[in-house]
């Protein structure tokens, strides 16, 4: 392979790389975006996934209506939040099927239903857009609400219609706030609730939510309604910042790459001239100079001293075992200037790091090792 083709095809592989990981981030965002669409197939926070694994575990009847199925005699007609716009042959059926004899619950969301606003006389007033928790407890006696208490967003509904009761709201002053209506429809009911959140996912376990759908199920059977869900209303969009993430990365590889294996435009470094004329003692200088910035001077000292110890032991017959004061006296008895050399290298052990303590302790030990050797000439005592 050339040595041109080299920086290209490294170049292919990172981007290869960067691409791949872009891709898996990118997917993996798209799963964890939160999708609004209310259905018993969403997961999320705000499906209805839950409410039907509730009802599937617990072996209640209940059923998902599509397209062309129709609601039976006696399900309650679960409408939640409906995306789509339903028309008003639709919105007709829906309320026949209360006529009947049967329970229509519609939990209103952010989009208008004129088709069953206005037949039922009931507006949502306001806050569809507050997901905060808010309790929800028993305005007037209901079986469906009496003696539980709600935990929902923070819509509100307005009635119009004098055969319409608020059945379940929420006390702040003198007028309650409506969070739920009951409208009778000839032989049945329609519930109006002012949002879904007692049913969604994400409050379905709270305080009495799950009671509510108990109640429900224990009308008869269950009929989830989600003919009218739009799959463009809950489709997730494709989030943008991941391909301008992925786009950044790959440009960022690239200027790597190239910088790692372009030419080099100048020196590393500055060649050090060799200087001439250096001296021994210039040598030893920077040694001494090094060792002290390596913080070892005083492992120095101690290696000095360890060496004149045993040169005592061998010269004058001091054991290294003695201590230094035993030493000293014994030392004072053969040689007193020897015993002095000694007590200055002790000096110098002691001190305190830098200055001359390391070049002190030396002179010291080879004054004592001389002093030693005049005192004693030739002579090597025997250890005891």
């Amino acid at each position: 392979m050339r040595a041109g083709a080299l920086p290209v095809l490294a170049g292919a592989v990172a981007l290869a790389v960067v691409a791949a990981a872009g891709t898996v981030a990118n997917r993996r965002q798209r799963d964890l975006e939160l999708s609004p669409l209310p259905s018993v197939e969403n997961p999320g926070p705000r499906g209805l996934a839950a409410a039907r694994a509730w009802l599937a575990a617990t072996g209640r009847p209940h059923r998902v209506l599509g397209p062309g199925d129709v609601p039976r005699p006696g399900e309650v007609l679960l409408l939640v939040a409906p995306p789509g716009l339903i028309g008003e042959a639709d919105a007709a059926a829906i309320l026949d099927h209360a006529r009947r004899g049967g329970l229509v619950v519609w939990a209103m969301g952010d989009r208008p239903q004129p088709q069953l606003e206005r037949p039922l006389g009931v507006q949502q007033a306001g806050g569809a857009g507050d997901l905060t928790e808010h309790v929800t407890a028993a305005l007037a006696p209901h079986p469906l609400f009496e003696g539980i208490v709600l935990q929902s967003g923070g819509a509100s509904l307005r009635s119009s219609s004098a055969g319409a009761l608020p059945v379940a709201g929420e006390r702040l002053g003198e007028r309650p706030v409506v969070r739920a209506l009951s409208a009778p429809l000839g032989a049945g009911e329609a519930i109006v609730l002012a949002g879904p959140g007692a049913l969604e996912n994400f409050r379905l376990g709270e305080d009495g939510n799950l009671a509510f759908l108990s109640r429900l199920s224990a009308t008869g059977p269950i009929a989830f309604d989600e003919r009218h869900l739009s799959a463009a209303a809950g489709a997730a969009q494709a989030s943008l910042g991941a391909p301008l993430l992925l786009a950044g990365q790959a440009l960022l590889a690239t200027a790597i790459l190239l910088l790692a294996l372009g030419r080099r435009l100048g020196s590393v470094r500055v060649a050090v001239e060799p200087e001439s004329g250096r001296s021994a003692r210039d040598y030893l200088a920077s040694l001494g100079e090094l060792y002290r910035r390596a913080g070892g001077e005083q492992a120095l000292r101690a290696s000095a001293w360890r060496s004149l110890r045993r040169a005592l032991e061998r010269r004058g017959g001091i054991p290294v075992t003695a201590s230094d004061d035993e030493a000293e006296r014994r030392l004072a008895l053969r040689s007193p200037e020897a015993a002095r050399a000694f007590s200055r290298g002790r000096a110098a052990l002691r001190a305190s790091p830098g200055g001359a303590g390391l070049a002190t302790l030396v002179r010291a030990a080879a004054d004592a090792e001389a002093a030693l050797d005049r005192r004693l000439p030739g002579l090597r005592a025997r250890p005891r």
